[in-house]
């Protein structure tokens, strides 16, 4: 059996969303391979497979081809007691043509088998109506929630979670309000006016000095872009793009573990 990471490698090679799904497969195989306990708990509080069988040896099988069916992206079984959950993995694309109903319809003829559809919300709206009745849905949220630090100290769960996170696939905003974090508001709001006015001097200054450069300098434009970096980054920067693929950024970020501010260069990956 190939690794986990020749796997990754290997379907890597996909486009767009294929290869995030194929990516997402293999990492998700690898930590329930590593640890499996956390998933099983899940798909078992689901009512999809029998309940307490976490200490049960399993078989963790990616990329399954069936002959005139397709290919299942992920596929778990055992033995003893004797069962089996067939996976599509979904990101962020919907159904391929008529995908879930050649699934479903091979399923149905082995008896014991689920079709669970982990993915978006929307993927069963997607599907055929006949499906919806069907086939079982799992979201990434809940693969979060149940491999939080306090259920698994897996390094291969712990990076999964993380990486949801990253592709805003999963937060922890679906949990209640903390007035503490209602109280932040007006602290909140007096960083963004201070950084904001702090960088429009800087950029005045850095339009002065390298001319050419585009630094955003009015009110609007600095706003603008300040909410956009807060929301996809964390951090309050603004940034000068020369290039496509690298830039400046000038601000202040938090990091889970330290803050950080000033200037720093970034670029993006490229074959190139």
């Amino acid at each position: 059996m190939r690794s986990t990471l020749g796997q990754m490698f290997l379907y890597a090679k996909a486009i767009k969303h294929e290869a995030l799904e194929n990516f997402l497969t293999e990492a998700l195989a690898g930590a329930i391979r590593h640890e499996p306990g956390p998933f099983l708990d899940l798909l078992a509080a689901r009512v999809l497979i029998p309940q307490d069988v976490s200490a049960a040896p399993i078989s963790v099988t990616t990329q399954l081809s069936v002959g005139g069916v397709g290919i299942f992206d992920l596929v778990l079984s055992c033995e003893d007691p004797r069962w089996s959950v067939w996976i599509e993995v979904k990101a962020e694309a919907g159904e391929t043509g008529d995908q879930l109903k050649r699934y479903q319809e091979y399923l149905d003829g082995q008896p014991g088998y689920h079709l669970l559809l982990l993915g978006p919300k929307n993927l069963l709206l997607l599907g055929p109506e006949s499906l919806r009745k069907k086939a079982k849905w799992l979201s990434w949220q809940e693969v979060w929630n149940a491999i939080a630090p306090k259920s698994t100290t897996s390094p291969y769960w712990r990076d999964l979670r993380t990486f949801l996170q990253e592709r805003n696939m999963a937060d922890d905003h679906n949990e209640p309000l903390r007035a503490r974090e209602v109280a932040t508001m007006e602290h909140a709001r007096s960083l963004l006016l201070k950084v904001r006015r702090i960088l429009k001097l800087v950029a005045e200054y850095a339009n002065q000095q390298w001319p050419g450069s585009d630094w955003p300098e009015s009110d609007d434009d600095l706003q603008k872009i300040l909410s956009q970096q807060f929301w996809s980054h964390n951090q309050l920067s603004i940034y000068n793009r020369r290039h496509h693929h690298c830039g400046v950024k000038i601000g202040v970020g938090h990091h889970a573990e330290y803050d950080y501010e000033g200037v720093w260069i970034f670029a993006n990956p490229s074959p190139r």
